[in-house]
């Protein structure tokens, strides 16, 4: 059985980098990794986690703040005697780490095209949208333009209007003066 470092972290609460500590200071041995899930774990390698992760809990219950790797090298010798056995480099992995690059590269490929069609989904849409903005957009424009034509003949004629009265007003003030200036000239 392989299990693999969010599996493991999980299971033990546990950091990752306090795994790929416990892997430099060579207490796990030679570490596998895949190229999907990274580190990966076998069954000898799980339990010493295991003894590794008890030792740790039992000095945080003493109070101790820091780990004692003596102690912890001390009960991997006596649990598993002697040196680590690494593996041979020429040992790529093991068949279930195929298995699941397998299952794993099938279902990025399901979500691939997933998005793909999801993308030309969305492309169409927009298409479809951007041609119905435009038209509307150019059925803005006209009215907009009929509508700026409208108001410059309004504005027009009120300027002729207002013109006109300005006129008509300043007509009306001549004539009372005139007026004004004859019932003077007469009445004295």
């Amino acid at each position: 059985m392989v299990k693999y470092i969010n599996e493991v972290t999980r299971e033990y609460k546990l950091e990752h980098h306090t795994l790929r500590n416990w892997e430099e200071k060579g207490l796990l041995g030679v570490v596998e990794r895949d190229f999907t899930y990274g580190r990966m774990y076998d069954e000898e390698q799980l339990r010493r986690i295991q003894c590794i992760h008890e030792v740790v809990k039992k000095q945080q219950e003493k109070g101790l703040k820091r780990t004692d790797f003596r102690e912890v090298e001390r009960v991997l010798l006596d649990e598993f005697g002697g040196m680590i056995q690494e593996r041979p480099p020429s040992v790529p992995a093991s068949p279930e780490t195929f298995t699941n690059m397998l299952v794993k590269m099938s279902a990025q490929e399901k979500e691939i095209q997933r998005l793909q069609q999801m993308v030309v989904d969305l492309t169409q849409a927009t298409g479809e949208q951007l041609q119905q903005m435009h038209g509307e957009l150019t059925k803005n424009r006209a009215e907009t333009k009929e509508l700026k034509q409208y108001l410059d003949e309004k504005l027009e004629r009120r300027d002729q209007l207002l013109l006109e009265a300005v006129r008509s007003n300043a007509e009306e003030q001549q004539n009372e003066k005139t007026k004004a200036g004859f019932f003077r000239r007469l009445f004295g």
